[in-house]
């Protein structure tokens, strides 16, 4: 017999406290009176000393005030930044089993903004005056580790999200010049091109058994100027429902007819064709094309791959003879290679069948009687 198997930013700060306290010994008036904590080292520090905490004093009051001149160099215009959220949709996405991995499975826009421009400063989102800068793309929340760079895992195995803003994935980071801004300035204004603000695309990046994706499972980003002022902030709603998409095909058996040596006239003479069907069950709907593939079992021979003839197995006992499958409008099933299915439904999904026919093959010029079995493997593909 003959065995078809199937193969189945925060910034922290510190106050300085500066108290008046009576002291019983004559200092000049920059000495500083120690507290407990200090009073191992001395009980005041002379006037040579007092110069130098001036001077650092002095320097750090500086340096606060050249890094509030930086920080005041961009500002936010018209009401920005704004919260933009990211719907998911909440709707089923169907994959097929053989997927690729690396493949973008779905992708989610984000809002669509109009176009800016430098004349409407009413489509401003921000302003510098300094020409001079960095544009920064940052994760707000990140609920899952990294699987490669810009790439988030979920807490689906298998699925990973990818957060663009145009060709920029974040994280990112660019420096900006004042030939960046086609009106000139300063001010140098910041506005949106048109488009959607971020998009969200799903990759597959292993194998995937199926699950929700939700709000809480996707980082939220951000984008600022310099580190200070921001252009905008993302929120995502919704979820995601990915499906694996793969029909079920079970492991069938042929049986096939005795047939006498003299049904035979010379090797590629067939007899005792069988037909038989394959049951294709339980599509899912949405699949572009359903394929399939016969193998020859491990163990048994390919004699003639186009013809879709292979050879018997080790427990057979006649000699001379192989098994030919053809497909249900009588052409051979060629081994090793992808063949159409017609009953597949795109709209509906479903269950389906695929007509075959397997028969005996006479490989060579002399055949003995004996026992005939060899096995096959059907391999599904979707795309």
């Amino acid at each position: 017999m003959a065995r078809l198997g199937a193969y189945q930013p925060n910034v922290g700060s510190k106050t300085l406290m500066f108290v008046e306290r009576s002291m019983k010994t004559t200092c000049h008036p920059c000495d500083r009176h120690l507290d407990s904590s200090e009073r191992a080292v001395g009980q005041f520090l002379p006037h040579r000393h007092c110069q130098a905490w001036l001077q650092a004093i002095l320097f750090l009051i500086s340096l606060l005030a050249s890094n509030a001149l930086w920080a005041t160099g961009c500002s936010s215009l018209n009401g920005n930044p704004k919260t933009f959220t990211i719907n998911l949709g909440g709707g089923s996405v169907m994959i097929p089993r053989d997927t690729a991995t690396g493949a973008v499975l779905y992708t989610v826009n984000g809002p669509q903004l109009p176009q800016g421009s430098v004349a409407d400063t009413s489509s401003w989102i921000a302003q510098c005056t300094n020409g001079n800068g960095i544009t920064n793309g940052v994760l707000m929340t990140t609920p899952w580790p990294a699987v490669s760079p810009g790439l988030y895992a979920t807490n689906v195995s298998g699925i990973a999200v990818r957060i663009k803003r145009f060709a920029n994935t974040f994280p990112f980071s660019y420096a900006y010049t004042p030939a960046s801004f086609t009106g000139g300035g300063p001010p140098y204004g910041w506005y949106f091109n048109a488009g959607p603000i971020v998009t969200y695309s799903f990759e597959k990046t292993g194998p995937i058994s199926g699950g929700t994706v939700t709000a809480a499972d996707i980082a939220n980003v951000g984008m600022n100027y310099d580190g200070t002022v921001y252009a905008f902030y993302t929120n995502t709603s919704g979820q995601l429902t990915f499906t694996v998409g793969a029909c079920v095909t079970p492991d069938i058996q042929v049986p096939l007819d005795p047939m006498p040596t003299s049904a035979f006239s010379g090797a590629g003479s067939t007899a005792g064709a069988k037909p038989f069907s394959i049951a294709v069950n339980g599509c899912p709907p949405g699949l572009n094309s359903v394929m399939y593939q016969l193998d020859a079992a491990s163990g048994i021979s390919v004699i003639n791959a186009a013809q879709g003839v292979i050879g018997l197995g080790q427990s057979a006992s006649a000699t001379g003879v192989g098994l030919q499958i053809r497909d249900g409008s009588n052409n051979p099933v060629s081994f090793g290679a992808m063949h159409a299915t017609t009953g597949y439904n795109k709209t509906s999904g479903g269950s389906f069948s695929i007509p075959l026919k397997a028969m005996y093959y006479q490989t060579a010029a002399r055949m003995t009687a004996g026992s005939v079995a060899s096995q096959a493997v059907f391999t599904m593909s979707y795309q």
